[in-house]
């Protein structure tokens, strides 16, 4: 016959076993709430960028300065970044940047389960 004392010890072995059933399961979750915080991020990189570009695009409104604007005020991966501007570009006229990017998805364990972000971003400026 067994004695009620060792009764604690096999609760705590359940404890233990429940835990390293549910652990994963966390772990995941908040693996999948830091890629999130992630493209969250990158959103908003994205339209600041686009007034970034924009506000280029005011003063010089070719394609090159305001993707250079871009890439330099976000310190987003530059190959992964379009800008494309429309509109008039002569003075007082509105012109539009247009910025997208691929946000990717690779934090461990969660990353191969989301696919790639496409975020875009337009603000649009009178030329100066």
């Amino acid at each position: 016959m067994s004695s009620g004392s060792d009764r604690p010890a096999r609760q705590a072995g359940q404890a233990t076993v429940e835990l390293m059933l549910v652990l994963p399961v966390i772990v995941a979750f908040a693996l999948l709430i830091g890629q999130v915080g992630v493209v969250v991020r990158d959103s908003m990189l994205v339209h600041h960028a686009a007034r970034a570009a924009a506000r280029e695009a005011a003063v010089d409104p070719t394609d090159a300065a305001a993707a250079g604007a871009a890439v330099k005020s976000s310190r987003l991966d530059g190959s992964r970044m379009s800008v494309s501007l429309f509109g008039g570009r002569s003075k007082g006229d509105h012109i539009t940047a247009r910025v997208r990017y691929v946000s990717t998805t690779e934090l461990p364990m969660v990353g191969w389960m989301l696919p790639d972000v496409n975020l875009q971003a337009e603000v649009t400026m009178r030329v100066e």
